[in-house]
């Protein structure tokens, strides 16, 4: 089992309408149980973040500052087959992104919003050791993704004025593709540091992520 936090994850979103930057903190908690023929993996995380977004609005623009908690998980199972190992679980995210008023005065209510995403694919990794203390391990993985649970992205806005309308934003394809690259470097078989990509690709939107993670087995 490993519980992890995570600091000032510095995030930029652009999009027609603006651009978003995001600041976030996450911790989560990740375990594994190894059967004889294939494994469970699971996750838990939470995380909040604190959101700038500048846009224009009818051709004015509108700044505002708000704050985003979110919880999510998932679980996959896995069979190992030599390099190459398929894989099949699902993801579940629940976000709360709380009221706040941005600087035309219009006052954005709470909302809450889930979603559900189930995968499969399959993972390529061979370990070669180049001496008796240190190996390379090079990887990568594909999948493909379907949300079979989402809501509508629909905020409740209201005027200074008492006046309320709604706003909804457009829906991403259900259908996605997800796939990922990366390279460790092992030594002693108990110290690990890893550079990973992970790149998320659907219709009219792309994410790009890149990590680097440094791992002791005790």
């Amino acid at each position: 089992m490993i519980l992890k936090w995570e600091l000032d994850t510095d995030t930029d979103i652009s999009a027609k309408q603006g651009k978003t930057s995001a600041e976030t903190h996450t911790g989560f908690m990740y375990g594994r149980y190894n059967f004889d023929a294939f494994y469970l993996s699971g996750m838990f995380g939470v995380s909040r973040g604190k959101y700038n977004e500048a846009k224009s609005v009818e051709g004015i623009s509108v700044n505002s500052k708000y704050r985003v908690m979110s919880m999510g998980a998932y679980l996959v199972a896995g069979m190992p087959m030599g390099m190459f190992t398929p894989e099949i679980g699902a993801r579940f995210n629940s976000s709360v992104q709380y009221e706040y008023v941005d600087t035309a005065n219009q006052i954005v209510h709470q909302k809450t919003t889930k979603k559900g995403t189930a995968l499969a694919g399959i993972k390529v990794e061979k370990e070669v050791r180049l001496n008796k203390n240190l190996s390379v391990k090079p990887k990568a993985d594909i999948y493909a993704t379907y949300d079979f649970k989402r809501d509508h992205g629909t905020s409740i806005v209201t005027l200074r004025n008492g006046a309320e309308y709604q706003t909804q934003s457009v829906q991403m394809d259900r259908f996605g593709v997800e796939m990922g690259a990366g390279v460790s470097l092992i030594h002693k078989g108990n110290t690990e540091v890893s550079l990973d990509y992970i790149g998320k690709f659907k219709n009219d939107y792309t994410n790009h992520t890149g990590m680097i993670n440094a791992i002791y087995h005790f």
